[in-house]
């Protein structure tokens, strides 16, 4: 009977199975730890410049230009007569008959004592005019042209030497410090910290923080010799900059005076500085 066979033909038919393969799912890319730090200098605008001179200064300044005063003005009755300085009196042509003035004799002493101060205290400001002149360390290669990587080459480099830097300086957590961790950045950014006021995150090559709450302790920059200028120092160095997590500058050996040069004409005060160089065993860190 025709209908028995339609029954067999449809019983006999393969059942239809779901698909129980999984599609795979593209993992999504870890998304940097962000950490916020203390108040830092707005990212673009260069660190604050100090006063040139301090109220100090100024005041040990008026007391020199008064005694001077006094000294050329009223010098008083005459108290020594120096025959030797004759021809010294008539080249400033001071007309006293070759004597010493009361008053002068007793605030020269308190005059060079004012000078001597003024300079003292203007010690750190006349070392930031310094550091605003370029050193000319290579007068020897100022005729030939100063030869530059690539940016992958440098990028490759860099990438190098701050994984060395990481593992030798900066190896936590380990036995003694179980609360700190560092976190590299370089090639890609793992742990960003988000400066307060600034509204942006900023990825430094290491950063090292202590757990719980993930507070930075400790920053790290690794420059090549490409990038130690006077624009990196106002724009890249004063951001990280903290009064309470120091910045450890790592630079080239030979190029450690330079970034001081540098980094005082940007006004960054918390910050250490090291020096890196390659050697046949491996890489040699000096602190300067």
């Amino acid at each position: 009977a025709p209908a028995p066979a339609a029954e067999d033909s449809a019983t006999s038919a393969p059942e239809a199975t779901e698909d129980t393969t999984e599609t795979p799912v593209e993992e999504e890319p870890e998304t940097p730890v962000i950490a916020r730090q203390e108040a830092a200098p707005i990212s673009g605008v260069p660190a604050a410049h100090p006063p040139r001179l301090s109220p100090a200064s100024i005041a040990v300044l008026t007391l020199f230009v008064g005694s001077a005063y006094l000294m050329l003005v009223f010098p008083g009755p005459i108290f020594l007569t120096l025959t030797w300085a004759e021809s010294l009196f008539e080249l400033l042509r001071i007309e006293n008959g070759s004597g010493v003035g009361l008053t002068v004799v007793a605030l020269l002493p308190l005059n060079v004592l004012f000078l001597f101060l003024f300079v003292l205290l203007q010690t750190k400001q006349l070392s930031y005019f310094a550091s605003k002149s370029d050193r000319n360390i290579s007068k020897w290669r100022q005729n030939s042209g100063e030869w530059r990587r690539n940016e992958e080459s440098r990028q490759y480099n860099l990438s190098e030497l701050v994984n060395a830097v990481a593992r030798d300086r900066f190896d936590f957590p380990n036995e003694e410090n179980s609360d700190l961790r560092s976190y590299v950045n370089c090639p890609e950014p793992s742990f960003g910290i988000e400066p307060r006021g600034t509204g942006e995150k900023i990825f430094p090559d290491i950063v090292t923080v202590i757990e719980p709450g993930n507070y930075p302790i400790a920053i790290a920059q690794i420059e090549s010799r490409e990038t130690v200028t006077r624009e990196q120092a106002d724009y890249v160095w004063a951001l990280y900059e903290n009064k309470n997590c120091p910045l450890y500058l790592y630079v080239p050996a030979g190029l450690g005076a330079q970034a001081k040069d540098y980094a005082r004409s940007a006004n960054i005060k918390n910050i250490k500085f090291r020096t890196w160089r390659w050697s046949p065993q491996g890489m040699v860190i000096k602190e300067l």
